[in-house]
Protein backbone atom coordinates (compact mmCIF):
# COMPACT_ATOMS: atom_id res chain seq x y z
CA UNK A 1 0.00 0.00 0.00
CA UNK A 2 1.48 3.88 -0.82
CA UNK A 3 2.36 5.66 1.82
CA UNK A 4 1.66 9.04 -0.19
CA UNK A 5 -1.10 11.22 1.20
CA UNK A 6 -4.45 10.90 -0.87
CA UNK A 7 -4.69 7.59 -1.08
CA UNK A 8 -3.31 5.14 -3.66
CA UNK A 9 -2.05 5.24 -7.26
CA UNK A 10 -5.10 3.73 -8.41
CA UNK A 11 -7.69 6.05 -6.59
CA UNK A 12 -5.77 8.71 -8.17
CA UNK A 13 -6.20 7.25 -11.65
CA UNK A 14 -9.50 6.40 -10.52
CA UNK A 15 -10.45 10.24 -9.61
CA UNK A 16 -8.54 11.33 -12.74
CA UNK A 17 -10.73 9.39 -15.28
CA UNK A 18 -13.91 10.49 -13.29
CA UNK A 19 -12.73 14.01 -13.87
CA UNK A 20 -12.26 12.94 -17.44
CA UNK A 21 -15.56 11.64 -18.01
CA UNK A 22 -17.30 14.82 -16.53
CA UNK A 23 -15.49 16.97 -18.78
CA UNK A 24 -16.51 14.77 -21.27
CA UNK A 25 -19.98 15.00 -20.82
CA UNK A 26 -20.02 18.74 -19.85
CA UNK A 27 -17.96 19.09 -23.19
CA UNK A 28 -20.57 17.26 -25.82
CA UNK A 29 -23.74 18.36 -23.96
CA UNK A 30 -23.06 21.84 -23.27
CA UNK A 31 -25.79 23.94 -25.09
CA UNK A 32 -22.66 26.40 -26.82
CA UNK A 33 -20.06 25.54 -29.29
CA UNK A 34 -16.68 24.11 -27.25
CA UNK A 35 -13.45 22.66 -28.84
CA UNK A 36 -9.49 21.83 -28.34
CA UNK A 37 -7.69 23.64 -30.49
CA UNK A 38 -3.93 22.98 -31.47
CA UNK A 39 -1.12 25.44 -30.47
CA UNK A 40 -1.28 25.64 -34.34
CA UNK A 41 -5.65 26.27 -34.58
CA UNK A 42 -6.28 22.73 -35.77
CA UNK A 43 -9.09 20.96 -33.96
CA UNK A 44 -8.44 18.74 -31.98
CA UNK A 45 -12.18 17.90 -30.58
CA UNK A 46 -15.38 19.70 -31.27
CA UNK A 47 -18.47 18.93 -29.66
CA UNK A 48 -22.62 18.70 -31.56
CA UNK A 49 -23.50 22.64 -30.69
CA UNK A 50 -20.15 23.91 -32.37
CA UNK A 51 -21.18 21.51 -35.84
CA UNK A 52 -24.63 23.12 -35.64
CA UNK A 53 -23.34 26.65 -35.43
CA UNK A 54 -21.05 26.04 -38.29
CA UNK A 55 -22.86 23.39 -40.65
CA UNK A 56 -19.68 21.01 -40.46
CA UNK A 57 -19.57 17.60 -39.16
CA UNK A 58 -17.17 16.86 -36.71
CA UNK A 59 -15.08 14.57 -39.32
CA UNK A 60 -15.33 17.48 -41.32
CA UNK A 61 -13.82 20.15 -38.41
CA UNK A 62 -11.36 17.59 -37.79
CA UNK A 63 -9.29 18.07 -40.76
CA UNK A 64 -9.49 21.93 -40.76
CA UNK A 65 -8.33 24.62 -38.90
CA UNK A 66 -10.06 27.43 -37.33
CA UNK A 67 -8.57 30.18 -39.12
CA UNK A 68 -9.68 28.57 -42.47
CA UNK A 69 -14.04 29.72 -41.50
CA UNK A 70 -12.39 33.02 -39.82
CA UNK A 71 -13.56 35.95 -41.32
CA UNK A 72 -10.44 37.53 -42.76
CA UNK A 73 -11.23 41.24 -41.02
CA UNK A 74 -10.97 39.08 -37.60
CA UNK A 75 -8.24 36.99 -38.19
CA UNK A 76 -5.54 39.25 -37.23
CA UNK A 77 -7.61 40.36 -33.93
CA UNK A 78 -7.64 36.84 -32.83
CA UNK A 79 -3.89 35.87 -33.89
CA UNK A 80 -2.84 38.88 -31.93
CA UNK A 81 -4.89 38.12 -28.59
CA UNK A 82 -3.96 34.25 -28.91
CA UNK A 83 -0.25 35.57 -29.07
CA UNK A 84 -0.67 37.11 -25.88
CA UNK A 85 -2.18 34.38 -24.29
CA UNK A 86 0.70 32.15 -25.07
CA UNK A 87 3.24 35.02 -24.18
CA UNK A 88 1.12 34.95 -20.48
CA UNK A 89 0.17 38.98 -21.03
CA UNK A 90 -3.50 37.63 -20.81
CA UNK A 91 -5.11 34.89 -18.88
CA UNK A 92 -7.97 34.47 -21.67
CA UNK A 93 -9.87 36.90 -23.46
CA UNK A 94 -13.34 37.03 -25.33
CA UNK A 95 -14.18 38.57 -28.76
CA UNK A 96 -16.86 38.95 -30.94
CA UNK A 97 -15.83 37.96 -34.61
CA UNK A 98 -17.41 36.13 -37.85
CA UNK A 99 -17.56 32.72 -39.01
CA UNK A 100 -17.94 31.48 -42.40
CA UNK A 101 -21.14 28.76 -42.54
CA UNK A 102 -20.25 25.87 -44.65
CA UNK A 103 -22.81 26.98 -46.82
CA UNK A 104 -20.92 30.69 -47.19
CA UNK A 105 -23.54 32.34 -44.96
CA UNK A 106 -21.77 34.59 -42.55
CA UNK A 107 -22.28 33.58 -38.34
CA UNK A 108 -21.42 35.97 -35.90
CA UNK A 109 -19.91 34.21 -32.46
CA UNK A 110 -18.57 35.68 -29.21
CA UNK A 111 -15.73 33.39 -28.86
CA UNK A 112 -14.04 32.72 -25.07
CA UNK A 113 -10.56 31.11 -24.93
CA UNK A 114 -8.42 30.00 -22.59
CA UNK A 115 -4.68 28.14 -22.30
CA UNK A 116 -4.15 24.49 -21.11
CA UNK A 117 -0.68 24.33 -19.86
CA UNK A 118 1.52 21.16 -18.72
CA UNK A 119 2.92 20.64 -15.37
CA UNK A 120 5.92 22.50 -16.49
CA UNK A 121 4.29 25.66 -17.59
CA UNK A 122 4.38 24.95 -21.43
CA UNK A 123 1.13 25.62 -23.41
CA UNK A 124 -0.30 22.16 -24.26
CA UNK A 125 -4.17 23.56 -26.49
CA UNK A 126 -6.78 26.21 -26.33
CA UNK A 127 -9.96 25.91 -24.64
CA UNK A 128 -12.48 27.93 -27.09
CA UNK A 129 -16.24 27.99 -26.16
CA UNK A 130 -17.90 29.43 -29.01
CA UNK A 131 -21.65 31.21 -28.63
CA UNK A 132 -24.12 31.67 -31.80
CA UNK A 133 -25.29 35.71 -31.83
CA UNK A 134 -26.14 35.84 -35.12
CA UNK A 135 -29.92 36.37 -34.76
CA UNK A 136 -28.98 39.21 -31.84
CA UNK A 137 -26.49 40.78 -34.28
CA UNK A 138 -29.49 40.71 -37.23
CA UNK A 139 -32.10 41.98 -34.24
CA UNK A 140 -29.27 45.49 -33.37
CA UNK A 141 -29.08 45.84 -37.27
CA UNK A 142 -32.79 45.64 -37.97
CA UNK A 143 -32.90 48.08 -34.57
CA UNK A 144 -30.02 50.59 -36.24
CA UNK A 145 -32.39 50.48 -39.70
CA UNK A 146 -35.06 51.64 -37.51
CA UNK A 147 -33.57 54.35 -36.17
CA UNK A 148 -32.34 55.33 -39.22
CA UNK A 149 -35.47 55.29 -40.64
CA UNK A 150 -37.17 57.40 -37.81
CA UNK A 151 -34.34 59.63 -38.48
CA UNK A 152 -34.95 60.17 -42.31
CA UNK A 153 -38.74 60.42 -41.32
CA UNK A 154 -37.98 63.07 -38.68
CA UNK A 155 -36.06 65.27 -41.02
CA UNK A 156 -39.37 64.70 -43.68
CA UNK A 157 -41.06 66.02 -40.88
CA UNK A 158 -38.91 68.81 -40.05
CA UNK A 159 -39.11 70.08 -43.51
CA UNK A 160 -42.37 68.77 -45.74
CA UNK A 161 -44.45 69.23 -43.07
CA UNK A 162 -43.36 72.62 -41.35
CA UNK A 163 -42.98 74.65 -44.82
CA UNK A 164 -46.47 74.79 -45.69
CA UNK A 165 -47.25 75.69 -41.88
CA UNK A 166 -45.09 78.37 -42.76
CA UNK A 167 -46.47 78.89 -45.83
CA UNK A 168 -49.99 79.35 -44.78
CA UNK A 169 -48.66 81.74 -41.38
CA UNK A 170 -47.41 84.05 -43.92
CA UNK A 171 -50.41 84.02 -46.43
CA UNK A 172 -52.51 84.87 -42.99
CA UNK A 173 -50.23 87.81 -42.04
CA UNK A 174 -49.93 89.35 -45.54
CA UNK A 175 -53.74 89.16 -45.91
CA UNK A 176 -53.92 91.24 -42.36
CA UNK A 177 -51.23 93.60 -43.57
CA UNK A 178 -52.59 94.31 -46.95
CA UNK A 179 -56.50 94.95 -45.49
CA UNK A 180 -54.93 97.07 -42.50
CA UNK A 181 -57.90 96.40 -40.15
CA UNK A 182 -60.56 96.61 -43.27
CA UNK A 183 -61.65 92.95 -42.79
CA UNK A 184 -65.34 92.36 -41.01
CA UNK A 185 -65.17 91.09 -37.85
CA UNK A 186 -66.28 87.75 -39.06
CA UNK A 187 -62.89 87.58 -41.26
CA UNK A 188 -60.90 88.50 -38.67
CA UNK A 189 -62.15 86.02 -36.33
CA UNK A 190 -61.09 83.31 -39.21
CA UNK A 191 -57.58 84.27 -39.40
CA UNK A 192 -57.45 83.71 -35.96
CA UNK A 193 -58.51 80.75 -36.06
CA UNK A 194 -56.08 79.90 -38.76
CA UNK A 195 -53.50 80.72 -36.36
CA UNK A 196 -54.86 78.69 -34.01
CA UNK A 197 -54.85 75.78 -36.46
CA UNK A 198 -51.31 76.76 -37.16
CA UNK A 199 -50.00 76.53 -33.87
CA UNK A 200 -51.49 73.34 -32.65
CA UNK A 201 -50.68 71.97 -36.34
CA UNK A 202 -47.05 73.43 -35.29
CA UNK A 203 -46.88 71.93 -31.67
CA UNK A 204 -48.29 68.33 -33.01
CA UNK A 205 -44.84 68.24 -35.47
CA UNK A 206 -42.70 69.03 -32.90
CA UNK A 207 -43.95 66.86 -30.46
CA UNK A 208 -44.06 63.99 -32.95
CA UNK A 209 -40.33 64.85 -33.60
CA UNK A 210 -39.79 64.49 -30.04
CA UNK A 211 -41.28 61.27 -29.72
CA UNK A 212 -39.00 59.85 -32.73
CA UNK A 213 -36.01 61.27 -31.62
CA UNK A 214 -36.09 59.02 -28.47
CA UNK A 215 -34.89 55.79 -30.31
CA UNK A 216 -32.39 57.95 -31.38
CA UNK A 217 -31.01 58.54 -28.18
CA UNK A 218 -27.12 57.69 -26.87
CA UNK A 219 -26.77 54.51 -24.87
CA UNK A 220 -27.86 54.81 -21.30
CA UNK A 221 -25.20 56.48 -18.49
CA UNK A 222 -25.53 57.87 -14.97
CA UNK A 223 -27.21 60.78 -14.86
CA UNK A 224 -27.26 63.17 -11.87
CA UNK A 225 -31.32 63.77 -11.89
CA UNK A 226 -30.75 66.18 -9.00
CA UNK A 227 -28.91 68.25 -11.21
CA UNK A 228 -30.88 68.04 -14.10
CA UNK A 229 -34.37 67.95 -12.57
CA UNK A 230 -33.17 71.60 -10.78
CA UNK A 231 -32.26 72.84 -14.05
CA UNK A 232 -35.68 72.26 -15.99
CA UNK A 233 -37.31 73.63 -12.81
CA UNK A 234 -35.61 76.82 -13.65
CA UNK A 235 -36.27 76.75 -16.92
CA UNK A 236 -39.84 76.59 -16.49
CA UNK A 237 -39.64 78.79 -13.94
CA UNK A 238 -41.73 81.73 -15.74
CA UNK A 239 -44.91 79.48 -15.99
CA UNK A 240 -44.53 77.97 -12.80
CA UNK A 241 -44.89 81.63 -11.07
CA UNK A 242 -47.26 82.46 -13.78
CA UNK A 243 -50.19 79.78 -12.17
CA UNK A 244 -48.49 80.60 -8.69
CA UNK A 245 -47.15 76.98 -8.58
CA UNK A 246 -45.29 75.37 -5.85
CA UNK A 247 -43.18 72.61 -6.93
CA UNK A 248 -41.51 70.29 -3.25
CA UNK A 249 -38.29 68.04 -4.29
CA UNK A 250 -36.12 66.31 -1.81
CA UNK A 251 -32.34 64.32 -2.47
CA UNK A 252 -32.85 62.62 -5.59
CA UNK A 253 -31.02 60.17 -6.75
CA UNK A 254 -28.30 58.97 -9.76
CA UNK A 255 -29.98 56.69 -12.08
CA UNK A 256 -29.14 55.20 -15.74
CA UNK A 257 -30.68 56.32 -18.21
CA UNK A 258 -29.56 60.28 -20.63
CA UNK A 259 -29.66 63.66 -19.98
CA UNK A 260 -31.81 64.57 -22.59
CA UNK A 261 -34.40 61.68 -21.36
CA UNK A 262 -34.30 62.71 -17.78
CA UNK A 263 -34.74 66.28 -18.80
CA UNK A 264 -37.84 65.03 -21.07
CA UNK A 265 -39.95 63.51 -18.16
CA UNK A 266 -39.25 65.92 -16.19
CA UNK A 267 -40.41 68.35 -18.24
CA UNK A 268 -43.63 67.03 -19.80
CA UNK A 269 -44.56 66.32 -16.55
CA UNK A 270 -44.50 69.61 -15.08
CA UNK A 271 -45.85 71.19 -17.82
CA UNK A 272 -49.19 68.37 -17.42
CA UNK A 273 -49.20 69.53 -13.90
CA UNK A 274 -49.71 73.31 -15.23
CA UNK A 275 -52.08 72.41 -18.16
CA UNK A 276 -53.93 69.88 -16.08
CA UNK A 277 -54.42 72.53 -12.91
CA UNK A 278 -57.64 73.02 -10.80
CA UNK A 279 -58.22 76.77 -10.93
CA UNK A 280 -59.78 76.90 -7.77
CA UNK A 281 -56.87 75.75 -5.57
CA UNK A 282 -52.86 76.43 -5.75
CA UNK A 283 -50.96 74.24 -7.82
CA UNK A 284 -48.89 71.92 -5.78
CA UNK A 285 -46.48 69.45 -7.35
CA UNK A 286 -44.25 67.35 -5.05
CA UNK A 287 -41.52 64.92 -6.75
CA UNK A 288 -40.19 61.97 -4.38
CA UNK A 289 -37.24 59.51 -4.56
CA UNK A 290 -36.61 56.58 -2.94
CA UNK A 291 -34.16 53.51 -3.77
CA UNK A 292 -36.14 49.95 -4.01
CA UNK A 293 -33.67 47.67 -4.16
CA UNK A 294 -31.28 48.34 -7.44
CA UNK A 295 -33.96 50.67 -8.87
CA UNK A 296 -34.66 54.49 -8.03
CA UNK A 297 -38.33 54.90 -8.09
CA UNK A 298 -39.93 58.39 -8.65
CA UNK A 299 -42.97 59.84 -8.35
CA UNK A 300 -44.21 63.13 -9.20
CA UNK A 301 -47.33 64.32 -7.85
CA UNK A 302 -49.90 66.87 -8.54
CA UNK A 303 -53.05 68.48 -6.75
CA UNK A 304 -54.77 68.87 -10.45
CA UNK A 305 -57.98 67.72 -12.09
CA UNK A 306 -56.87 64.19 -11.47
CA UNK A 307 -58.09 60.89 -13.83
CA UNK A 308 -60.79 58.73 -14.27
CA UNK A 309 -59.39 55.14 -12.88
CA UNK A 310 -61.43 53.84 -15.40
CA UNK A 311 -59.00 55.34 -18.03
CA UNK A 312 -55.70 54.99 -16.29
CA UNK A 313 -54.54 52.08 -18.73
CA UNK A 314 -54.82 54.79 -22.36
CA UNK A 315 -52.40 57.74 -20.28
CA UNK A 316 -49.56 56.50 -22.05
CA UNK A 317 -50.92 56.23 -25.24
CA UNK A 318 -50.26 58.85 -27.98
CA UNK A 319 -52.42 61.40 -29.01
CA UNK A 320 -55.05 60.02 -26.11
CA UNK A 321 -56.95 63.66 -24.42
CA UNK A 322 -58.64 62.50 -21.96
CA UNK A 323 -59.86 65.85 -21.10
CA UNK A 324 -60.77 66.97 -24.97
CA UNK A 325 -59.60 70.09 -26.35
CA UNK A 326 -60.58 72.10 -23.36
CA UNK A 327 -57.00 71.59 -22.48
CA UNK A 328 -54.20 72.85 -25.29
CA UNK A 329 -51.92 69.58 -26.04
CA UNK A 330 -51.27 67.30 -28.29
CA UNK A 331 -51.38 64.32 -26.33
CA UNK A 332 -47.59 62.86 -26.57
CA UNK A 333 -46.03 64.26 -23.85
CA UNK A 334 -46.95 60.56 -21.79
CA UNK A 335 -45.81 58.39 -24.52
CA UNK A 336 -42.50 60.47 -24.71
CA UNK A 337 -42.17 59.66 -21.03
CA UNK A 338 -42.87 56.35 -21.35
CA UNK A 339 -40.53 55.82 -24.03
CA UNK A 340 -37.84 57.34 -22.33
CA UNK A 341 -38.15 54.99 -19.68
CA UNK A 342 -38.30 51.45 -21.18
CA UNK A 343 -35.67 52.57 -23.33
CA UNK A 344 -33.23 53.15 -20.16
CA UNK A 345 -34.27 49.56 -19.16
CA UNK A 346 -37.55 50.84 -16.55
CA UNK A 347 -41.02 50.85 -16.04
CA UNK A 348 -43.81 53.85 -15.76
CA UNK A 349 -47.25 53.84 -14.34
CA UNK A 350 -49.78 56.05 -13.20
CA UNK A 351 -51.67 56.27 -9.67
CA UNK A 352 -55.07 58.38 -10.83
CA UNK A 353 -57.58 60.02 -8.65
CA UNK A 354 -61.29 60.84 -10.11
CA UNK A 355 -61.32 63.82 -7.63
CA UNK A 356 -57.88 65.63 -6.99
CA UNK A 357 -54.61 64.91 -8.51
CA UNK A 358 -52.52 62.65 -10.03
CA UNK A 359 -49.29 60.79 -9.36
CA UNK A 360 -46.92 59.52 -12.34
CA UNK A 361 -44.49 57.26 -10.89
CA UNK A 362 -41.34 55.19 -12.71
CA UNK A 363 -38.66 53.28 -11.86
CA UNK A 364 -35.25 53.51 -13.80
CA UNK A 365 -31.87 51.59 -12.67
CA UNK A 366 -29.97 53.03 -9.92
CA UNK A 367 -26.33 54.68 -10.72
CA UNK A 368 -22.91 55.60 -8.49
CA UNK A 369 -21.66 58.96 -9.58
CA UNK A 370 -17.76 59.23 -9.26
CA UNK A 371 -17.06 61.71 -6.72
Amino acid sequence: MSNQPGGSSGDLIAQLRESEQRFRGAFETAAIGMALVSMEGRWLDVNPSLCEIVGYSRDELLVKDFQTITHPDDLDTDLHLLGQLVAGEIPSYRMEKRYFHKTGRIVWIVLSVSLVRDAAGGPVHFVSQIEDVTQAKSALAALEQSNRDLEQFAAFVSHDLKAPLRGVRGFAKLLREQTAGGLPGESEEYLEMIDASIDRADALVDDLLALARVSQAPRSQPVDTQTVIGDVLFDLGPELDAVNAEVVTGQLLPVWSTEVGIRQLAQNLLVNAIKFRDETRRLRVTVHCERQLNEVVFSVTDNGRGIDPRFAGRVFRPFERLHGSEVEGTGIGLAICQKVVERAGGRIWIEPNALVGVTVSFALPVALLAD
